[in-house]
């Protein structure tokens, strides 16, 4: 992805995977994208799984975190969709 993904005008995202978890992990945090494009003032974005039941989110960063979070779990062995939305 581009570092200019919400640079100027273009104020609106969209990151979107299909994941299949295969294993449980004893870590409460498991990556599945994210991006830091450091000082530049691009907007970060993260998406990934949280605690034991793994509860998708996905967050954005400009100049604070704006974060939404699934309370269900995603079950281990099945495909889902995860698609978070910067607008």
């Amino acid at each position: 992805m581009p570092n200019t993904l919400l640079a100027g005008n273009n104020q609106q995202a969209t990151i979107a995977a299909w994941v299949k978890l295969t294993a449980t992990t004893s870590s409460s945090f498991r990556s599945i994208m994210s991006e830091v494009f450091g000082s530049d003032g691009n907007v970060e974005f993260a998406l990934f799984t949280q605690g034991a039941t793994h509860r998708p989110e996905a967050a954005f960063f400009d100049t604070t975190w704006r974060q939404a979070t699934d309370p269900g779990g995603i079950a281990v062995g099945q495909w889902v969709h995860l698609a978070g939305t910067y607008d």
